[in-house]
């Protein structure tokens, strides 16, 4: 089962990377293979949220349970998907001094059926560090 766990220091203090992170809506003004997000439910911190993915032609669609710590974490369980039987992950915020937070993204994703393994590679090591500069970029103002 594919898992990663990456890192990347971001100069912006946990609050504004918080709010960047569970900004989903924007997701695809950034992020490239996310075509469309959608909020299902909404609680105060709790959400329930559909992505679409485009990926060597397919369509991937999930919907996550996430839960928000504010500034400090979110964790997120699968609803329901597609191409996906399992996945786990979140993001994990560590104030190294007041304008630098190091942003961990866990993920551990379970493909359902014949699913080419280059596809679940792609989704965890060769999108990952690009996913993690992206949002960097989008944080810090460079994007």
């Amino acid at each position: 089962m594919p898992q990663a766990r990456r890192s990347i220091d971001i100069h912006a203090t946990a609050e504004s990377v918080f709010h960047a992170i569970t900004d989903y809506a924007r997701y695809p003004d950034f992020l490239p293979d996310v075509t469309r997000v959608e909020i299902v439910d909404r609680q105060e911190h709790v959400k329930v949220v559909t992505f679409e993915l485009n990926l060597f032609k397919l369509t991937i669609i999930y919907t996550l349970r996430i839960v928000e710590e504010p500034f400090r974490r979110l964790h997120w369980t699968l609803v329901d998907s597609n191409w996906l039987k399992k996945v786990e992950g979140g993001w994990e915020l560590e104030t190294l001094n007041r304008q630098i937070t190091r942003a961990t993204y866990i993920q551990e994703l379970k493909i359902k059926g014949l699913m080419p393994r280059i596809v679940s590679t792609k989704l965890v090591d060769f999108s990952l560090p690009a996913m993690l500069q992206q949002f960097k970029d989008t944080i810090e103002g460079k994007a």
